[in-house]
């Protein structure tokens, strides 16, 4: 009975005391497995290095080639814009030439044509005259004169209405911008230069002076200087 309280004892001791394989500790790391270890770790992130790399440059060959349709597009609208502006300015440049030659041919037919209006206007003078030439030889010199003396007036009645009109020169103090003297002589009628006959008539065209008078000129005469007294 003894024995057996011992062994129910024993039995007890040994439930409440802890296994052997329980109480040790973790086995420790050897050191090949720690490199072992961080090989995979530097594998690990050399391969997500790699796949980051690679998005990187998938993204980077997205974007650039992006740019590259971008900017081809920009080009291409560049050299359509100047091929378009190329054909304006040649559109443009060939109308200015024409309108040029056109603008120079109607000046030179303006020019041409200019005094048609006055030539249609001496036409009937220039039938006055000869039918003048055609009359008799026998008709006295006074009806000659007269019928000369009214053509001349219809002739510059014409032209005066055009623009022409007379230098006056006879009896008018001399003036060397508009009278040509070429005679001159001294008298004592006078006290300036004055204008004593013409020669030639002068004329203006509007307000242009087209030829000088000749005309002859009365100057006064100098005072002859006292001798010395006696």
């Amino acid at each position: 009975m003894k024995m057996h309280e011992e062994d129910m004892k024993r039995n007890e001791e040994e439930k409440l005391e802890p296994s052997t394989s329980e109480q040790q500790p973790p086995p420790l790391p050897v050191e090949g497995d720690e490199m072992e270890a961080e090989d995979l770790d530097d594998s690990q992130d050399t391969q997500n290095s790699r796949e980051d790399t690679a998005c990187e440059d998938t993204a980077c060959e997205g974007t650039e080639s992006s740019s590259y349709v971008l900017l081809k597009q920009q080009y291409d609208d560049l050299v359509s814009q100047r091929e378009q502006e190329k054909e304006q300015f040649m559109l443009f440049r060939a109308d200015t030439e024409n309108l040029r030659r056109r603008l120079n041919r109607e000046k030179t037919e303006a020019l041409r044509y200019a005094l048609e209006a006055l030539f249609k206007e001496i036409l009937p003078c220039l039938d006055s005259f000869e039918q003048a030439l055609n009359q008799d030889r026998s008709l006295d010199a006074g009806a000659l004169f007269q019928g000369v003396e009214l053509v001349h007036k219809k002739l510059m009645d014409i032209l005066g209405r055009h623009g022409l009109k007379r230098v006056e020169a006879l009896s008018q103090e001399f003036d060397p911008n508009i009278h040509q003297a070429v005679r001159k002589e001294e008298s004592e009628e006078v006290s300036s230069e004055v204008v004593s006959e013409v020669y030639q008539t002068g004329y203006y065209f509007h307000q242009r002076l087209l030829r000088a008078a000749v005309v002859s000129v009365l100057t006064p005469q100098e005072s002859q200087e006292s001798g010395p007294d006696l």
